[in-house]
């Protein structure tokens, strides 16, 4: 009887484990001013999926740690990973345009996206956004950049993290409370711009845009926090910039992740005949 009493005791511990770690996730995509129809939204590698609304809305099942897969003829799939404080998701999916070849132009001081993203684990001063590689010493427009290394880790989310930076000219509204609704943050867009009137900067993780604060990251796991605040910066986002842009890189989010490139050995280094010889040096 007592080991009866174990193995049934036991049982509704593990179902109540597993009714614990599946919850709702919902919400509504879209491309940044209209909602988007018939939007797959598949949690990957589960039997679990659903499309878009004709007001963009959905709901899925799904756990923490489970990736959830927005993907849309015409559109960047957009992958999102369900954290504890996951419940509501509502991802902006942008036109998935082939990128051109470079044409690297002699004499320019312009950089590849090849060297950018080979310098970017040494360099701070590189962010990756949805659209490629910046480089603040390089860029159009000013940059400003927040390290791993000068991020308080105090911060409880990422609208503490902007409310108690070193950023000037910023206003955040609202609160790291997972169920609020009004996380806003804004930028002085130009100097004649005041602050009440611009629209909410848009925040653009790992190459994903949201309109809401991203408050399901653990600012311990930001690598780059930048803010774009100028039109030079900004043109590739379209409206969706107007109001500024806050670029987020994860420790996690680079596909090159901790891969160090030896840039010495990218060069022609090789013998001409014109080197120095031992007694020369």
């Amino acid at each position: 009887m007592k080991a009866l009493v174990k193995v049934l005791f036991f049982a509704f511990v593990i179902v109540g484990a597993n009714a614990q770690e599946t919850k709702k996730v919902f919400g509504k995509v879209s491309d940044g001013s209209s909602p988007i129809e018939n939007v797959t939204v598949l949690v990957l590698g589960k039997e679990r999926s659903t499309v878009t609304d004709t007001q963009g809305k959905y709901e899925v099942q799904a756990e923490v740690g489970d990736q959830i897969q927005f993907s849309y003829t015409g559109m960047r799939t957009v992958m999102i990973r369900v954290e504890d404080v996951t419940r509501i998701l509502n991802p902006i999916m942008i036109p998935d345009i082939t990128e051109l070849d470079e044409v690297e132009v002699a004499a320019s001081k312009r950089r590849s996206q090849k060297e950018m993203e080979e310098d970017y684990i040494v360099n701070k001063n590189i962010i990756r956004t949805a659209w490629g590689y910046l480089d603040a010493d390089r860029a159009a427009g000013n940059i400003r950049i927040l390290t791993e290394d000068q991020i308080n880790p105090v911060s409880m989310c990422v609208l503490d993290l902007l409310r108690n930076g070193s950023f000037s000219g910023i206003t955040v509204f609202g609160s790291c409370d997972t169920n609020s609704q009004d996380g806003q943050v804004f930028i002085r867009v130009g100097a004649n711009t005041p602050l009440p009137h611009n629209p909410p900067a848009v925040f653009d993780v790992d190459g994903q845009i949201f309109e809401e604060a991203p408050r399901w990251i653990d600012v311990n796991n930001i690598k780059r926090l930048a803010v774009l605040s100028n039109l030079a910066t900004t043109a590739s986002y379209g409206t969706l910039g107007k109001g500024g842009v806050i670029v987020i890189n994860t420790v996690g989010g680079n596909p090159r992740n901790n891969e160090f490139v030896d840039r010495a050995r990218l060069r022609n280094n090789y013998a001409d005949g014109l080197e120095l010889s031992r007694e020369e040096v």
